[in-house]
């Protein structure tokens, strides 16, 4: 029936005729069977659809007007409203307008006033374009999924309750588990407590500012130390509230191994350019111990050879000092925090290269007395400030000067692009300033100048080897730090660095106020093969008012420890031992009592127990140590 003939006379009122329009003026294919599947109405978009009349329509069925292989479909579904007496959905395709569309078509059965069924109502919609969209955000979808599965890198999502509520495989072969078994799990599942309260922090100041942030985490992995940065942001819903925080674990430890080999070639570099200050200061100083030496010779008075006797003292501990120096230079870093005054490093150092620089360069310090520490490697630190101080050197030709302040800056005193680093966090930093009036850096360069080494010809205007400020980037970008760099052809560069204000801080201070009043009194084992040293160790510890027990050997100091492990509070560890070794003794030690405090005592340099520092030692105390660095050291551990 057309609704043609009854639109001028259509009643308003009468809902029968209005409900008659809706159908007729519905953008779907709508239309209604009898019991035997013959059309009884159709709407007008089924007959646009299919570009018939009602003629063609009314009174078939649907083999007398689709293909066999539709109809016998339609029909099939047809039986199956009637029989169940239940919608039904449909999906086929047809060709409409030279074009194959995808059509859905819902069927129902149609009731009487007595509630019986007297015919079938259909209603299809061409859902072709939403399928092609569907298969696309599939294929997507798949995309997506197959690089979360594959990525070399271990990949994770974690909910607003920190588990992991999705991780790909090689986060779960990262820890040795299968995808199904890591999810559900925590941090606190998955990690000690210490790297877990970590990571627990990290995640709520995520959330709760909406930042990426980057950070590193040293962990053991198939019983190998590892380096990872792990970058985490967070996760929204539709409505921009957070749903969770994913991240991605990258393993740097080749990186950082690369970093180290750089800092220890350019080291060598380095020590070239000092050498000639270095011999200056010392040949200096050594002539003052010689002449004094000789004139205590030729003199006879006990009270004049005192007199040249506090000379010589006073010489030789300025020439050990300077020696200290060149040693704490050259010798290899080691990842270990502790509280740094960045106005002694930079200090030190100018006196260092000092003799070195030309009289026509002129320095000037301004080093805020007010300034807080930082947790830092003072190594490393010092090959920050030595770098760019020889970059500023490198760059002047002819007169010039060089300024080097310190003060303190908030987040709000960075630069808008410095603040968006990930590796900023909230919080005070230490800003180091060194600004030289030489050519400057061209722009088209400044983009380079921190890769590893990059350097310019030989009548350009950037000196160096190619390390220096690489090694720049890598210790600050290892601390926490950034770098803000400013340049002006012919005008000078300006560099600032800012550092992190850290926790060691409060600690240390906290440490040394404690030293300051007492220590802790207790009983010490000294592990120790050398007579003498053993004899000397105890009558320090007596004079600082602790008891001690002696051991020879390992075996020895294994024995005593598990007799009287509950009374003892401290071991005195030498590494190099007959019987055994400093490390067996250790371990030993540990399977008695793991919670053993160990402080190792020997004549090698730190960097040579690097790996028994990663299993639990409390400190490492170099030979030869005085009476208030053995007292500092104890209370350190003991506090």
């Amino acid at each position: 029936m057309s609704p043609s003939s009854k639109e001028s006379s259509i009643n308003l009122g009468d809902k029968n005729e209005l409900f008659i329009l809706a159908i007729h003026n519905s953008p779907d294919v709508i239309w209604v069977k009898d019991l035997n599947s013959k059309y009884l109405m159709v709407n007008t978009s089924y007959l646009k659809f299919y570009n018939k009349s009602e003629d063609e329509i009314i009174g078939k069925v649907d083999s007398d007007i689709f293909s066999k292989e539709l109809s016998e479909l339609f029909l099939k579904s047809d039986k199956e409203v009637l029989q169940r007496q239940e919608t039904t959905v449909l999906y086929f395709n047809t060709e409409h307008l030279n074009e194959t569309k995808n059509i859905m078509t819902i069927k129902s059965p149609l009731f009487g006033a007595e509630g019986k069924i007297i015919g079938i109502l259909g209603n299809s919609r061409d859902v072709t374009q939403s399928e092609k969209l569907n298969k696309e955000l599939e294929e997507s979808n798949a995309i997506l999924n197959m690089i979360f599965e594959h990525a070399p890198d271990p990949i994770f999502v974690k909910d607003l309750n920190g588990i992991y509520t999705n991780v790909n495989r090689a986060f779960a072969d990262f820890h040795g588990l299968t995808v199904r078994s890591a999810q559900g799990k925590t941090d606190n599942d998955l990690f000690d407590s210490e790297i877990a309260e970590k990571f627990l922090i990290e995640d709520k100041r995520i959330i709760d500012t909406g930042r990426v942030e980057v950070s590193e985490v040293t962990l053991f992995v198939d019983k190998k130390l590892r380096t990872t940065s792990v970058t985490k942001g967070p996760i929204f819903s539709k409505n921009y509230k957070p749903m969770g925080i994913m991240g991605i674990v990258h393993d740097i430890t080749y990186n950082k191994q690369v970093a180290a080999k750089l800092i220890e070639s350019q080291k060598m570099d380095s020590i070239g350019n000092l050498a000639g200050g270095i011999a200056h200061d010392l040949n200096n100083t050594l002539s003052g111990v010689m002449g004094y030496a000789s004139l205590i010779l030729t003199q006879e008075s006990l009270d004049e050879n005192k007199v040249y006797l506090e000379k010589i003292i006073n010489a030789s501990k300025r020439a050990a000092k300077l020696i200290d120096r060149l040693q704490t230079f050259t010798k290899k870093h080691v990842d270990q925090l502790i509280s740094v005054d960045l106005n002694s490093i930079i200090s030190d150092t100018y006196a260092l290269i000092n003799p070195s620089i030309q009289a026509k360069l002129k320095i000037n310090l301004d080093l805020d007395s007010d300034l807080m520490e930082l947790d830092g490697d003072p190594t490393q630190i010092s090959q920050v400030v030595m770098n760019l101080l020889f970059n500023a050197i490198d760059s002047i030709e002819g007169q010039g000067k060089i300024s080097i302040s310190t003060t303190m800056a908030s987040l709000a005193d960075l630069d808008s692009y410095i603040m968006k680093s990930p590796n900023i966090k909230p919080g005070e930093f230490v800003k180091l300033t060194i600004n030289d009036t030489g050519k400057g850096i061209p722009e088209e360069l400044m983009d380079k100048i921190f890769e590893p080494f990059f350097t310019t010809k030989i009548d350009g205007t950037v000196k160096g080897n190619g390390l220096g400020l690489t090694i720049v980037y890598n210790v600050v970008t290892n601390h926490g730090g950034v770098i803000d760099v400013k340049s002006e052809i012919n005008e000078g560069t300006t560099f600032d660095v800012y550092f992190p204000i850290g926790n060691l801080v409060t600690d240390e201070k906290i440490l040394t106020m404690k030293a300051q009043e007492k220590l802790n009194l207790g009983l010490v084992l000294i592990v120790e093969d050398e007579e003498d040293v053993r004899i000397l160790l105890g009558r320090m510890l007596t004079i600082l008012g602790y008891t001690s027990i002696s051991a020879t050997n390992g075996l020895e100091g294994v024995a005593i420890f598990e007799e009287r492990h509950n009374e003892i509070d401290l071991v005195f560890l030498d590494m190099v031992m007959p019987e055994m070794d400093g490390k067996d003794t250790f371990l030993q030690m540990k399977l008695i009592d793991s919670d053993v405090k160990v402080i190792i005592s020997s004549g090698y340099t730190r960097e040579k127990f690097s790996e028994i520092l990663d299993l639990g030692i409390s400190a490492i105390l170099e030979k030869p140590y005085s009476i208030n660095e053995l007292s500092e050291t104890i209370n350190s551990v003991l506090r």
